[in-house]
């Protein structure tokens, strides 16, 4: 009986410093990524420092994957799609930390409007809500580590990250391979005015503002792939699909895809569906890691081949 009473104040000691280490780290997506590496990261092959980087006025905050070894490094900036969880869902730190195991170094970030960058009420929308200015911001950024083989510079994005990363791959000289991993066609003069309405909620979704529609042809506009055709010949390109997703986004990928001129791949994720694996409603949880993998897998071996 006499010994229940260090063992209780033990007890209240952990739970004031894990309430202390939940207000350290802050918001839960952001603990789950903490704490993911700190206890879930087995294989000790790469670790993730948080980092800032500005876009003009703009502090976008940003995790770098790095391998857990010496060296220089092929670089990669990872473009999330109109997600609210932004860097944080657990699709993207999944791909990232896969990749940084690999031997990349892996720059993912908020664009302005998502994940910790929620101030969106201090835009001018009609200038500063500029997707592809953020990703030019993050290839700066990564550029400017010592430890990036500068040869070597990638982008990838997912869903409209994917037409993000195309976008400022086309435009940035430094950038020598660009993926699209299941890109959009958001082209306004294809898009119907409830297609457009349709969309402007979703980004709504993730900003937590409803963009004036007459904004709408100025935000998305950049988003459209055949924009930035054709491509500098110094450029290398992958596609990717999952094979289940809508007809109308797999043959939009396909025609983009067969009119680049540059060297060129398509890869199809067969039984998986947008979100390869992942659940992206709460923006946590993984369904299928093996499909993740074999994305994984398919890009790695690509950045590695010589054409």
């Amino acid at each position: 009986m006499k010994r229940r009473g260090p063992i209780i104040g033990i007890l209240v000691l952990l739970a004031v410093l894990g309430g202390a280490l939940l207000l350290a780290l802050g918001p839960p997506n952001r603990l789950n990524l903490y704490l993911a590496q700190l206890l879930g990261n087995k294989e000790r092959d790469h670790i993730v420092k948080r980092v800032i980087f500005k876009e003009h006025d703009f502090r976008l905050p940003a995790y770098v994957f790095a391998p857990r070894r010496s060296g220089t490094f092929p670089g990669v900036i990872f473009c999330p799609g109109n997600l609210p969880t932004g860097k944080d869902t657990a699709l993207y730190v999944e791909f990232c930390r896969r990749l940084a195991g690999r031997g990349y170094i892996v720059l993912s970030y908020d664009m302005k409007g998502y994940g910790e960058t929620k101030e969106v009420s201090n835009f001018d929308v009609s200038k500063d809500l500029d997707f592809v200015g953020d990703a030019l911001a993050a290839v700066s950024y990564l550029d400017k580590l010592s430890i990036i083989n500068k040869e070597k510079l990638s982008i990838i994005g997912h869903s409209s990250g994917g037409n993000i990363a195309f976008a400022a791959g086309a435009k940035d000289p430094r950038v020598r391979n660009i993926a699209s991993l299941s890109p959009g066609d958001f082209d306004p003069r294809r898009r119907s005015p409830r297609a457009k309405i349709h969309y402007r909620n979703r980004l709504a979704i993730g900003l937590g503002y409803k963009m004036p529609m007459e904004y709408y042809d100025k935000v998305v506009t950049p988003l459209t792939m055949e924009n930035y055709l054709p491509l500098d010949s110094s450029k290398r390109v992958l596609f990717s699909n999952a094979g289940l997703e809508s007809r109308n986004q797999i043959n939009f990928a396909k025609r983009i895809f067969e009119i680049i001129k540059v060297p060129k791949e398509f890869v199809m994720i067969e039984g998986a569906e947008h979100t390869y694996g992942a659940r992206l409603i709460d923006g946590n949880k993984i369904l299928d890691p093996a499909k993740i993998e074999e994305l994984v897998n398919a890009i790695d071996s690509w950045l590695r081949s010589k054409e």
